[in-house]
C-alpha cells in the first residue's frame, strides 16, 4: 500500500476506483459497439532457423508477412468514453481527494493523464487484472509525489558477443545472448529509420528506480561507454526500447545509425569476474562527458576518449580507414601526454613518455616506443595528404616485422598494429581516469 495515513489510503482507493471504472467503460464500449478498433496493415518479421552457436554468435533467416492488426480505438468512440468517465462520481471523488491533499491546480490534468494512459493500456489488452490495477494506482501516486518508479531499457548491441548465456554486471544491469524473439518485430508498412532489421550481437537489459526518462537515457549511454572501454571494441547500440511504469511521461524507442563495426570482442568465461570488477571500479568515476551528457567543459581526458571513439568507428567514406584510425588514436595519446604549448620533437616526446608510462605497467617499453613512433609517422603522412594503398601497407608490414623492429610477428598485419595503438590509448585513458 502506498501510504500509511487514512488520507493516503483513501487516495489509493479513489484512484483504484477510477481505473476500475475506466476498465469497465472500455469493456462496455467494446461490447455495445461504442468503441471500435482502428485497423492497420503492418509488416511482421519472423525469425527462421535461429541458430545460436557456442562462440556466442548466431544466424537466422527472416520472413516478412503483411498482416492487418487492431492498433488503437477509433477516436469518436474514445472521446465518448473519456467524457463519460470525466462526468462520473468516481472521477469527482478522485479529484476532490487529490485537491484535499495536494492543493494543486493541475490535479485534473493528472487525472486526465491517468485516464488516457489506462485507455492506451486497454487498447493492447481488453482488461486489466487486480494486480495491474493496483500497480497502476501506486505508480500514479508515486509520480505525483515525485518519487522514483521503475524505468527500464532493452538495448540491442553490436560489437560484442557472449560465450555465456547471461552475465550479471550489477544490480539492475545484465548482458545476455540474443534470442529468436529479439530479432522479431513489427514494422510500419511505410519504412522509417526506426524500422531497423540489423541483428544485435548481444542484449543489454537495464532496470532501475528513477524519476525521469532522461536518467534512463544517461544509464544506457554510460553502460555502452563502459563496455567500449573494457576491451577494444566498436560497441554501440543499434536501438533500444524504453519501458516504465510512468503515467505522466511517455516512453520511446531509439534507433541509432551506427557506423560499421571495425573491432569486436567476445566475453569469455574468464572475463565475467574481470568485467564485474571493472564495472564496480569505473562506473562510479566515469566522467559524464564520456557518454554525451553535461559536456559543459571538455578536458584533455574527454578529448582522448572522443578520439578513442573515433578510432573504433568508420565515419563517412571507407577510404583511408587505417590512417584515420591511427590519426584518431595518436591524437588521443597526444591529448594525454603532450602539452598544448609544446611544438618541437613531438614524435620523440610522445613515444618516450608513453613507453615510460606503459613500461611501469609491465609492457615492453622498447616495443611501445617503436610502435608510437611508427604510428605517429603514418599519422603525419595522412595529415599532409598522403594515402596508403595496398602496396604501401604491405611494405610497411614487412618493414616492422623485420629484425630492426619486430613490432609485428609473422602472422600479424596492419589491423593488429592499429588495434595495438588503440589499446595503448584505451589503457592510458583508464589509468589516468583512476
Amino acid at each position: 500500500m502506498v501510504g500509511e495515513s487514512n488520507m493516503e489510503n483513501l487516495e489509493f482507493q479513489r484512484i483504484k476506483e477510477l481505473i476500475i471504472l475506466t476498465n469497465k467503460k472500455i469493456d462496455e464500449g467494446l461490447s455495445n459497439g461504442t468503441l471500435e478498433y482502428e485497423k492497420r496493415f503492418i509488416v511482421k518479421s519472423t525469425a527462421n532457423n535461429f541458430n545460436d552457436n557456442e562462440q556466442g554468435s548466431f544466424s537466422c533467416g527472416r520472413s516478412f508477412q503483411l498482416i492487418s492488426k487492431n492498433v488503437w480505438f477509433k477516436n469518436d468512440g474514445k472521446k465518448i468514453i473519456k467524457k463519460s468517465i470525466q462526468d462520473s462520481q468516481a472521477y469527482k471523488k478522485a479529484l476532490d481527494c487529490l485537491n484535499s491533499i495536494y492543493r494543486s491546480n493541475i490535479n485534473a490534468k493528472y487525472l486526465n493523464s491517468l485516464i488516457y494512459h489506462t485507455i492506451a493500456l486497454l487498447e493492447d489488452k481488453s482488461i486489466l487484472n487486480h494486480k495491474e490495477i493496483e500497480v497502476l494506482a501506486e505508480n500514479f501516486i508515486r509520480e505525483i509525489n515525485d518519487e522514483p518508479i521503475t524505468y527500464g531499457a532493452h538495448v540491442e548491441l553490436c560489437g560484442i558477443t557472449l560465450l555465456r548465456v547471461k552475465i550479471d554486471l550489477t544490480e539492475g544491469v545484465y548482458l545476455r545472448r540474443p534470442k529468436a524473439e529479439d530479432v522479431e518485430r513489427e514494422f510500419d508498412i511505410y519504412p522509417s529509420v526506426c524500422d531497423d532489421t540489423r541483428n544485435p550481437s548481444a542484449i543489454l537489459n537495464i532496470e532501475f528506480l528513477l524519476k525521469d526518462t532522461n536518467e534512463l537515457h544517461e544509464y544506457v549511454y554510460k553502460e555502452v561507454a563502459l563496455l567500449r572501454l573494457f576491451k577494444v571494441g566498436s560497441v554501440d547500440f543499434i536501438r533500444y526500447d524504453e519501458y516504465s511504469g510512468s503515467i505522466l511521461k511517455s516512453g520511446s524507442s531509439i534507433t541509432k545509425l551506427t557506423n560499421n563495426v571495425l573491432d569486436s570482442y567476445s566475453l569469455l568465461e574468464k572475463d565475467e569476474v574481470k568485467l564485474r570488477e571493472f564495472w564496480n571500479k569505473f562506473s562510479p568515476i566515469l566522467p559524464d562527458s564520456f557518454f554525451g551528457f553535461n559536456q559543459t567543459q571538455i578536458d584533455y581526458l574527454t578529448i582522448a576518449f572522443n578520439r578513442y571513439d573515433d578510432s573504433l568507428f568508420m565515419f563517412g567514406s571507407s577510404k583511408s580507414v587505417p590512417e584515420k584510425r591511427l590519426s584518431s588514436s595518436i591524437m588521443g595519446l597526444e591529448a594525454l601526454f603532450l602539452k598544448t604549448s609544446e611544438r618541437n620533437e613531438l614524435n620523440y616526446k610522445l613515444s618516450k613518455r608513453i613507453s615510460k608510462f606503459m613500461g611501469l605497467l609491465g609492457y615492453d617499453a622498447i616495443k611501445i616506443g617503436k610502435t608510437v613512433k611508427e604510428a605517429y609517422n603514418l599519422r603525419s603522412k595522412f595529415v599532409h595528404g598522403d594515402h596508403l594503398d595496398s602496396e604501401d601497407i604491405l611494405k610497411f608490414e614487412r618493414r616492422i616485422k623485420g629484425e630492426n623492429f619486430k613490432i609485428l610477428n609473422e602472422k600479424e598485419g596492419m589491423q593488429h598494429f592499429i588495434r595495438f595503438v588503440i589499446e595503448l590509448l584505451r589503457v592510458s585513458v583508464l589509468l589516468i581516469m583512476l
